[in-house]
């Protein structure tokens, strides 16, 4: 087992969008012009993933249907670098960063590792 990367969450506005565009479709939420203009939207950010960060947070992300706030870290445990796998990923969100944003889903309030 090679050693685990950490990887940070940072403040990205593109998956902002990206979440604002996925809830409305997941809920059938909206006029028929208004949810091609939100798939358009996703399309377009799953085309623009360049580099491993972003599909492992996106990756994360969808799988558990929570989006993670900016300053939370990803731990991949197997140490590949290029792995996607949620099962393979948990999560460590700072104490000061899971209590102050109200709008995360994931606070458990101690900064503990969340996952699985």
């Amino acid at each position: 087992m090679d050693y685990a990367i950490r990887i940070e969450v940072k403040d990205n506005p593109e998956r902002d969008r990206l979440w604002d565009a996925l809830r409305p479709l997941e809920e059938g939420a909206g006029t028929e012009r208004e949810q091609t203009i939100d798939l358009r939207l996703v399309d377009e950010y799953f085309d623009s993933i360049r580099n491993y960060e972003d599909a492992a947070i996106i990756a994360w992300e969808l799988h558990h249907w929570q989006r993670l706030p900016a300053g939370a870290s990803l731990i991949v445990l197997c140490g590949e670098t290029g792995c996607v796998n949620p099962s393979h990923i948990r999560i460590e969100v700072p104490k000061k960063v899971c209590c102050s944003d109200e709008k995360s889903v994931l606070s458990n309030g101690d900064g503990e590792e969340l996952g699985n």
